[in-house]
C-alpha cells in the first residue's frame, strides 16, 4: 500500500513538471520577446518554437526519470529536493542546447535556453511546493485512513512500522501491533498498543476496523 500511494504521487509530481515545462516555455518565448528591441534579431513565430518543444518535454521527462525523481515521491524535504531539480533542470537545459546546435536550430537564441531554463526551476518548485502542501493538508484532515495491524515484534516488524510512520502523509495510521507469542509480550512497542498475540486476531477484526495487516499472516480486511 506504502508503494502504491507512493506511485500515485510520484505520477501526480510527473503531471506537474510536464504543466511546468510548457508553461516555463511559453513563458520563455514572451521573456525573449521583451527582449526584441535589445537583442536586434527577428523573434520567429511561437510556431517554429514549439516544434522545439517536442525535444524539451521528452528530454525533461527523461532526465528526471533517470535521475529518480520519479521512483518513489517521498517528500524528501524541500532543500533537498530544490538541489535535485536544480541539476536535472542543468542538465536537461544542457541538453537541449546540444540538440539545438547539432539540430542547428539557428533561430533559438542563447536567452531563450537561459529563461527557459530559469522559468522551469522557477515553476518546477512551486508545483512541488504546493503539493507538498496539499498532502499535508489532506494527511491532516482527512478522516479515511487506512489501518494497519503489524504482526511481529521483531526488526523487521519495527522497520516496517517506521515506513509507515514516515509516509503519515500517505493516509497510513498504525493501530498497533500483534505478538506472534501468547504471552510475555510488551504492552508497546514504538509507542503503538499490542493489542494482543496472533491468537486474539479474531477479536481484535471484531472490534477494531482493521484495514491491512502486514507481517507474518499477510493482508487482510475487517
Amino acid at each position: 500500500m506504502v508503494n502504491q500511494r507512493n506511485r500515485i504521487r510520484a505520477f501526480a509530481v510527473l503531471l506537474g513538471d510536464l504543466a511546468a515545462a510548457v508553461f516555463a516555455f511559453l513563458c520563455a518565448y514572451h521573456f525573449r520577446d521583451a527582449f526584441q528591441e535589445v537583442y536586434r534579431v527577428v523573434l520567429f513565430p511561437l510556431s517554429w518554437y514549439l516544434n522545439l518543444l517536442w525535444i524539451a518535454l521528452p528530454l525533461n521527462l527523461t532526465v528526471f526519470f533517470l535521475l529518480g525523481h520519479y521512483r518513489q515521491w517521498r517528500g524528501p524535504g524541500i532543500r533537498k529536493e530544490a538541489w535535485a531539480v536544480f541539476q536535472a533542470v542543468a542538465l536537461s537545459s544542457f541538453l537541449l542546447g546540444f540538440f539545438v546546435f547539432i539540430l542547428k536550430y539557428q533561430f533559438v537564441s542563447r536567452i531563450f535556453i537561459a529563461s527557459q531554463a530559469g522559468f522551469t526551476l522557477l515553476f518546477v518548485l512551486l508545483l512541488r511546493l504546493l503539493t507538498r502542501r496539499a498532502i499535508q493538508f489532506l494527511a491532516h484532515h482527512r478522516d479515511d485512513f487506512r489501518r494497519i495491524l503489524i504482526v511481529g515484534l521483531d526488526r523487521e516488524a519495527q522497520e516496517l512500522a517506521r515506513g509507515i510512520e514516515a509516509h503519515r502523509d500517505l493516509g497510513l495510521r498504525i493501530l498497533g501491533f500483534l505478538s506472534p507469542r501468547d504471552s510475555g509480550y510488551p504492552s508497546s512497542v514504538m509507542g503503538h498498543p499490542v493489542l494482543g498475540s496472533a491468537a486474539d486476531l479474531p477479536n481484535i477484526l471484531a472490534r477494531e476496523v482493521v484495514d491491512e495487516i502486514e507481517g507474518l499472516i499477510g493482508e487482510s480486511k475487517g
